[in-house]
């Protein structure tokens, strides 16, 4: 299973990688933006299992990743899970309504990464 972690936040991205390697998951990429972030996804075709993607990025909203990334075919079983300390009902509800697959809130547990990577199939 390959996992992109999308976050601008140097700590929470190494806690998040960590917590993904204790769960078994062993190819993890990360970047700190959006462009990043796509420069990744077609480098490597968009080749990834699942995404945790930060709501607040510094280049652009990660609703407007998602949409960006969502307009490749590619991207179409690829699982992408949001990660936000931001906890407003409109931003919850305008992130399923484009397609995640679940809205962990910040601080995360481990249980809450397992019970995601529980519905990603294994490739």
């Amino acid at each position: 299973m390959k996992v992109l972690i999308i976050e601008d936040e140097l700590q929470i991205r190494q806690l998040l990688s960590e917590t993904l390697k204790v769960a078994g998951i062993q190819h993890i990429d990360a970047c700190d933006s959006a462009e990043n972030a796509l420069k990744i996804l077609n480098e490597q075709d968009y080749s990834f299992s699942c995404i945790f993607l930060d709501v607040n990025l510094p280049d652009m909203s990660g609703l407007e990743l998602l949409e960006k990334i969502k307009q490749d075919k590619r991207s179409e079983k690829i699982i992408i899970f949001m990660l936000s300390g931001d906890q407003q009902r409109n931003t919850v509800l305008n992130a399923f309504e484009h397609g995640v697959a679940s809205y962990i809130f910040k601080p995360f547990r481990l249980d809450q990464i397992k019970e995601c990577l529980s519905i990603v199939p294994a490739c």
